[in-house]
């Protein structure tokens, strides 16, 4: 009994810390109370010809507009083709942002299943923070 009690406990326990470690990740337009803590100031997408062919990325300005350092930010694109149907998601992310600090991000468009000449539109999001 004493066995199968530290069993449960020790069960739970584990569940818990995996909710925890993933509770500040969003959903497109939701916010979380890390997640609220760095805003997205602008953002752009861009077309180059490189190398490869089209390189697609969109860059911006975020700002840890919280009191405390945040020791994971993430900012998260998905891109959608000319009809509006979801072609992928790529991410960006960066470690240790001050409060106040700024952080110029670049995401580019990783093209798994899809050509980027098909990308026509975008959105933008706060990724997981903590």
């Amino acid at each position: 009994m004493k066995k199968q009690l530290i069993l449960s406990v020790g069960t739970f326990l584990v569940v818990a810390l995996i909710l925890l470690a993933c509770g500040d990740t969003t959903e497109y337009g939701e916010e979380t109370a890390k997640t609220a803590e760095l805003e997205i100031l602008e953002s752009n997408m861009n077309e180059e010809y490189g190398w490869a062919g089209l390189e697609i990325t969109v860059t911006g300005v975020a700002k840890n507009i919280g009191e405390e350092q945040l020791s994971w930010a993430e900012v998260k694109v998905k891109w959608y083709d000319a009809n509006g149907t979801l072609l992928g998601t790529d991410t960006d992310s960066i470690q240790d942002l001050d409060a106040g600090e700024s952080w110029n991000f670049e995401v580019p468009c990783i093209a798994y299943g899809f050509e980027e000449e098909d990308v026509a539109s975008y959105k933008i999001a706060v990724g997981s923070c903590w």
